[in-house]
């Protein structure tokens, strides 16, 4: 055949199973040749095809040997303004979630070839998804982002391999909530495998992404599983991720920023691997405002934090194979921190500065040594009641409440195992390098005395 040719050409097609229509307009077709004879079975056919498909433009490009035994096809497909929220009928969404904004382009490129009845699928080319808008049960708001870019090296699809170069996720909002059971909502839009699919067994898939980057990401937090609701918003959050590669295991080195709107900061960057577990890098915090994580601690104690502002500075290095999991900090410090006894509704300690340097948390040894210890200008009330009781140790024993609802003990006890061959964990060594406490004042109140 020669300079075979389709101009303006129509298509519809009612899929009355999905209950869909899909049109296709401005249809062209130029195949300038093409031959099943001998002498031209490896001469390539080139075909342009041009379509618009439910309103967004397709376009085609095939280089191709049909009639030869490798059946080698070259293919570019390019299509813009693609409105996937027409195709929701075809993918396996939960019923309660709803996506109710979704564009897709495609820049794609792939070689397909066949050797000793074997098929190969080679593909590469850039992926482009914007104003996606995901909703779930009553319109609650899941996930929304403006842009998704995805560069794609060339990859071996069908021996379940995909490489890709660059992705950037720019301003996603991504709203999370834990309910009173303490499980994350979004949990239940997510659906759970069949007993068939957990036991199946194959080959997984091996994803290299070489560059990962999420740009000034926006993240609500709710928590209604503690007796005091906590929430805040972080804001921005940037996170990147390089040299991830994802099979068997799991390993690659990350870098996150993220700050919240009261104005505290955290800081990490290291390496990760799974099977075996490691981990290692660094993590810093600041200006976090300790009364706001009150929800997290208060029914472990009998105090409040009135005031106080954490800073933190630490190295970590962590194995599961070689049971390493060091911590070494070279600043924590507290400023301004305002401790008022619960029951009686009076501060009991105030320390405007307390810090320590140069600590060291070793738990497969199990060694712990502080560093240097610095407090400065601090008050602190020390008050016996009439029963006896000391006011600063009753303020850091859990709450009477919070100790009835603690889980029942399954019966083990804490004593060392009489298993023959079995070893006691050896103490802790505990070491203080230095400690110096400046210009502090305690107050002592006894009522426990009866003054005749």
């Amino acid at each position: 055949m020669n300079n075979v040719q389709i101009m303006g050409g129509e298509i519809d097609f009612e899929d009355k199973k999905a209950n869909l229509t899909h049109e296709v307009r401005e249809f062209s077709l130029s195949l300038p040749f093409l031959s099943s004879r001998q002498k031209d079975i490896a001469h390539p056919a080139k075909s342009e095809i041009q379509f618009v498909f439910n309103g967004a433009k397709c376009g085609l490009h095939l280089d191709s040997t049909p009639f030869s035994e490798d059946l080698a096809t070259k293919a570019v497909l390019k299509a813009s303004d693609v409105d996937m929220t027409r195709y929701l009928a075809y993918l396996p969404l939960p019923e309660n979630l709803q996506v109710t904004s979704f564009n897709l382009g495609l820049d794609l490129h792939a070689e397909i070839a066949q050797k000793d009845s074997k098929p190969s699928l080679v593909m590469g080319g850039k992926v482009d998804a914007d104003d996606v808008d995901v909703t779930g049960t009553g319109d609650e708001k899941i996930l929304s982002f403006p842009s998704l870019s995805m560069d794609i090296s060339d990859s071996d699809i069908l021996s379940g391999q995909l490489n890709i170069s660059k992705m950037l996720l720019s301003s996603p909002k991504l709203n999370l909530e834990r309910d009173k059971n303490g499980d994350l909502t979004l949990l239940a839009y997510i659906p759970k495998p069949s007993p068939a699919e957990e036991n199946k067994k194959g080959q997984p898939f091996a994803l290299s992404l070489d560059d990962l980057e999420i740009k000034e990401a926006v993240i609500a937090f709710k928590d209604e599983s503690n007796k005091m609701p906590f929430g805040t918003t972080l804001s921005p959050l940037n996170l990147t991720v390089t040299r991830l590669k994802a099979g068997e295991a799991l390993s690659g080195e990350f870098q996150v920023n993220v700050k919240t709107l009261a104005g505290e900061r955290l800081d990490s960057k290291g390496e990760f691997q799974t099977g075996p577990a490691k981990a290692k890098g660094s993590l810093s915090l600041e200006n976090f405002m300790m009364n706001r994580y009150a929800p997290y601690y208060e029914r472990l104690v009998n105090f409040d934090v009135r005031d106080g502002v954490l800073a933190l500075a630490l190295d970590f290095d962590l194995s599961k194979d070689e049971n390493r999991m060091m911590v070494t900090s070279p600043e924590f410090s507290i400023h301004g921190l305002g401790v008022m006894d619960r029951k009686a509704k009076e501060e009991i300690i105030h320390i405007p500065e307390f810090r320590i340097s140069g600590s060291t948390l070793d738990m497969g040894n199990r060694t712990l040594a502080t560093g240097a210890v610095t407090a400065q200008s601090g008050k602190i009330l020390v008050k016996r009641d009439k029963q006896g009781r000391i006011n600063i140790a009753e303020a850091f024993m859990p709450d009477e409440k919070a100790q009835k609802t603690v889980p029942q003990s399954s019966g083990k006890t804490g004593k060392p195992s009489d298993t023959p061959g079995s070893q006691p964990d050896s103490p802790w060594s505990v070491t203080l390098n230095a400690f110096d406490a400046a210009g502090f004042n305690l107050l002592f109140k006894d009522l426990a005395l009866l003054i005749l």
